[in-house]
This record gives structure tokens, C-alpha cells and sequence, in this order.
């Protein structure tokens, strides 16, 4: 979200990749795809009392069920410890951001939308409605893959990329 915001913003760049990428994480009056504001203010509320369940909790649901053979590894993939304070800081970012309203000025030579289809944390409807109000974008959807496709289908994902580069 912040790379769309960026482009918006008057930053020009070749292509953009984005993961798991959405133009509004919450839900609003009139866009009924995202997360409700409250699952994220308590998210926030809780890593002041239980930041290690919160942790816990996020990462159960980085990937579909699928990936399960990915479960020993993720966790030692992230750090063991977490700035509480950014984390909070990147919760709040998600909640009031919508990106819907300044996707139209969002210029590169190439949008990529790269969205896993069993994703249980950005649904993948989120990358359609992205994908529709990007210009130029081009959406791939990785059919067994949850959040983190960069790690669970990490060569899939780098032949992506490396088509831009």
C-alpha cells in the first residue's frame, strides 16, 4: 500500500510489484471487502497486554491451508522479536488508509498484482478491485498460495519479478 501511495504521490517507477497489496484494508460505508476497523483496534489494544498472541495469532493465518508443510519455517523466517511500537504504528496505517481515491493518479509503466487466492489475511477479492483501479495493472493470482507467496512460492514469485528487472 505505501509503494501505491508513493506512485500516487508523483514517484514514476518502471513497473510495481505488489504483494497481498489491497486498496483498503477496512472496511468502509461504502466498501464492504476489508477487515473491520474493530478486528484492528483490538489487534493494537492487545500488544500492549499480549503482544506474543498477537504475534502468534497473525502468523497462524499467513498461510493457506495448504502450505501447512510451511509452518515449522515461517515463524524462524520473521523476527523473534517485534517493535510494538511500529507494529501499532502499521495497524493504525492499515485501519484509516484508503488508497481508493488517489489509485488513478498511481502512474509506472506496469502495475503487477501478485495475490495468493487462499489468502486468509488480505482476501483476494481486495486484488480485483485493485487490479480494477490501477492503471495498467496486471493481476496474477497463485492458486494454493496465503499470504506470504514471496516465501512459499518464492521462485513463482522472483521469475515474476525478475521479468521487470
Amino acid at each position: 500500500m505505501l509503494a501505491l501511495e508513493v506512485c500516487a504521490a508523483g514517484f514514476r517507477p518502471r513497473a510495481v510489484v505488489t504483494i497481498a497489496a489491497c486498496a483498503s484494508f477496512c472496511r468502509r460505508p461504502d466498501y464492504g471487502l476489508g477487515v473491520p476497523a474493530a478486528v484492528l483496534r483490538a489487534m493494537r489494544q492487545r500488544l500492549t497486554t499480549e503482544p506474543e498472541q498477537v504475534i502468534r495469532d497473525f502468523h497462524s493465518r499467513l498461510l493457506s491451508l495448504g502450505e501447512r508443510n510451511w509452518q515449522e519455517t515461517v515463524p524462524a523466517l520473521l523476527p523473534e522479536r517485534f517493535n510494538g511500537a511500529w507494529l501499532a504504528q502499521g495497524l493504525d496505517y492499515l485501519r484509516r488508509k484508503d488508497l481508493r481515491s488517489i489509485l488513478s493518479e498511481a502512474k509506472a509503466e506496469e502495475f503487477v498484482i501478485v495475490h495468493g487466492f487462499r489468502d486468509r489475511i488480505t482476501p483476494v477479492s481486495q486484488a480485483y478491485v485493485l487490479a480494477e483501479q490501477l492503471p495498467s495493472a496486471r493481476l496474477i493470482i497463485l492458486p494454493s498460495a496465503g499470504h506470504i507467496p514471496l516465501v512459499t512460492q518464492s521462485q513463482v514469485v522472483n521469475d515474476l519479478i525478475m521479468e521487470f528487472l
